[in-house]
């Protein structure tokens, strides 16, 4: 890509520095992918983001818009240590440096000008490149790698598949399929219009059993429900967590179904910094347990001056008895049919990954976000963790 581009082969090397060839690092400012491009600069350079697909995690892709991204940068300061100090801090900030030494385009005359971090980048860039060339003087060797260029090739994709169904019916590990497409944000492909990846020795098998994995991840990927009564409710609760060994505030949150931000605001955090063994408060939805069916017949005493206890039979009219203290309320048989009642308003959706209120709404007729709210009783503090159920209301 970059002789395609005319750039400089050592260019190569400053995706190690950045993301230590993970393409599905993440910075704690949101830089994601090999490249580690921002969200706004991703878009600019025309990678798609969305819910389900982040093209910055495509090393192929990602590669390409880093690449038209020096070409760009180098019109503008005709010096490679520049554009490198700029894919770090933004042009920005390099134009400010310039302003303030002076109107001098030389890295090391402008430095000082430049922030900590980008003064530490480029020379961590130099060192990358030196250790690259000069390795074997070092002792240091290579990895094989799991799969090279020739051992994969991709395949087009007509309808959703999940990554479950591909190692299945493949044979594949899952997370060699997760490794080879680290593109998809759900373990799963959305559908048309996206390539899979998958060891070349696979794509015939593939091919041959097309149809049933459009099927069965159809089937997987299906919304489940079913009718309940109106007693039925999920509330959420309050946890503590421990942080666990080698976990930052992204993938603290990742395992626990919540975003970096929820726990921040949860734990009045001012900065991402957790660390190992500390104890963070999470929100987790759990099934309330229904209330307690009221008996057919109330009995009712007078105060303390009347000693005769008054036993009625319950009354419809759900009225109360001034004379005898007599509490009356619904008739068993109106309480048995406002349950049925109840359960024909409201079926419940077992949460899929990817999922937000919006597109649960958006799936069933007459049903809004707010109204989603409403039935399940959430706060702005909710959140959707799959395999959880929520209600749905239903004119039905």
């Amino acid at each position: 890509m970059l002789d395609k581009y005319n750039l400089p082969v050592e260019l190569k090397y400053l995706a190690t520095v950045e993301s230590a060839l993970n393409p599905t690092a993440v910075s704690s400012a949101g830089a994601t992918g090999i490249w580690q491009f921002m969200f706004n600069t991703g878009k600019m350079y025309g990678l798609n983001i969305n819910s389900y697909i982040d093209e910055r995690r495509d090393v192929r892709l990602a590669t390409d818009a880093a690449c038209r991204y020096f070409q760009d940068m180098y019109a503008i300061y005709g010096d490679w240590l520049l554009v490198i100090a700029s894919y770090n801090c933004g042009p920005g900030n390099v134009n400010r440096a310039i302003a303030r030494a002076g109107g001098s385009k030389n890295f090391w005359e402008i430095s000082r000008f430049l922030p900590a971090e980008t003064r530490g980048y480029v020379p961590a860039f130099i060192g990358a490149t030196y250790v690259m060339y000069y390795a074997k003087d070092y002792n240091i060797t290579p990895t094989k790698p799991s799969f090279t260029y020739f051992d994969v090739d991709t395949v087009g994709v007509k309808n959703k598949i999940s990554f479950r169904q591909l190692s299945q019916t493949l044979n594949i590990p899952y997370d060699v399929i997760a490794f080879l497409n680290p593109v998809y944000k759900r373990n799963m492909i959305p559908g048309e219009g996206n390539r899979l990846y998958l060891p070349t020795e696979k794509i015939s098998m593939y091919l041959a059993n097309e149809e049933g994995l459009y099927a069965a991840s159809g089937t997987e990927l299906q919304p489940s429900s079913f009718a309940i009564a109106d007693d039925v409710g999920y509330v959420q609760v309050k946890q503590h967590v421990k942080v666990r060994k080698g976990e930052n505030l992204f993938t603290f949150a990742k395992r626990n179904d919540c975003s970096a931000k929820q726990v921040k605001k949860w734990n009045g955090l001012r900065s991402n910094n957790i660390k190992a063994g500390q104890k963070l408060v999470v929100y987790a939805t759990i099934k309330q347990k229904p209330a307690p069916v009221e008996n057919t017949t109330a009995t009712a005493a007078n105060d303390k001056t009347d000693s005769a206890n008054v036993n009625t039979t319950v009354k419809a009219d759900s009225s109360s008895d001034s004379e005898t203290g007599a509490v009356t309320t619904e008739s068993k048989t109106t309480q048995v049919s406002q349950a049925q009642s109840a359960a024909s308003k409201y079926i419940i959706h077992l949460v899929q990954p990817g999922d937000t209120l919006w597109n649960i709404a958006k799936r069933y007729e007459g049903v809004t976000v707010e109204l989603l709210k409403e039935a399940n009783n959430f706060t702005p503090k909710s959140t959707l963790k799959v395999g959880s159920k929520i209600k749905v209301p239903t004119e039905s």
